[in-house]
């Protein structure tokens, strides 16, 4: 986390270019519509610009919201995106959702909805029921993807969300980066939503 631009300037040393700037803020909970995101950043003079930019469209976006400077990281490779969350209804209690992810989700509303705790096979069967499922399993040429590690995550968010089932109102995972077999899965933004 950098709070100036004298500690972005030491931040970026030594940190693998391109870099992710985001605002580090609990009271500002979708960063992109806030003009606090900022990707693909290449040398220190970039990071510079963008954690003044972030912090101007935030004041402009969000005037009087608290924040804790700007989350520093190195950009993760893309992959398939696909979301991950946690929603807990007050009638059956947390439900996982899983679906295409990224920019996507609201555009394909491609997705489905499983209560928790659950297994792998259960796991499995929540992507297979997904419309953009062959995206995941080699599509025109594309490497298959690491579906025993997509299932893993799915698994210990569900026995996570199903442990705190009573503190846990919410939580998105989006995206999460899916690779090619035997690569894993890399989550690159996350939203957890508490009860008050």
């Amino acid at each position: 986390i950098a709070r100036s631009t004298d500690e972005i300037k030491e931040a970026v040393k030594g940190m693998k270019y391109p870099l992710a700037l985001k605002i580090n803020s609990s009271e500002i909970l979708h960063k992109t519509e806030a003009g606090g995101v900022k990707l693909r950043i290449q040398n220190e003079e970039e990071a510079v610009a963008a954690y003044d930019e972030i912090m101007a469209n935030v004041a402009r976006t969000n005037p009087g919201k608290k924040t804790d400077g700007i989350l520093v990281q190195e950009m993760a490779a893309s992959g398939v995106e696909i979301i991950i969350g946690v929603t807990n209804d007050k009638q059956f209690g947390p439900m996982l959702l899983v679906g295409l992810g990224g920019i996507y989700v609201e555009v394909f509303k491609d997705a489905a909805l499983y209560p928790v705790p659950l297994n792998k096979g259960e796991a499995m069967n929540m992507l297979k029921s997904l419309k953009s499922y062959k995206m995941l399993t080699g599509y025109r040429g594309s490497a298959p993807c690491d579906l025993d590690a997509l299932t893993d995550m799915m698994v210990k968010i569900a026995n996570y969300a199903y442990e705190h089932k009573d503190e846990i109102k919410e939580m998105d995972l989006n995206p999460v980066f899916v690779y090619p077999e035997g690569q894993g899965v890399c989550a690159v933004d996350a939203l957890i939503v508490k009860y008050k």
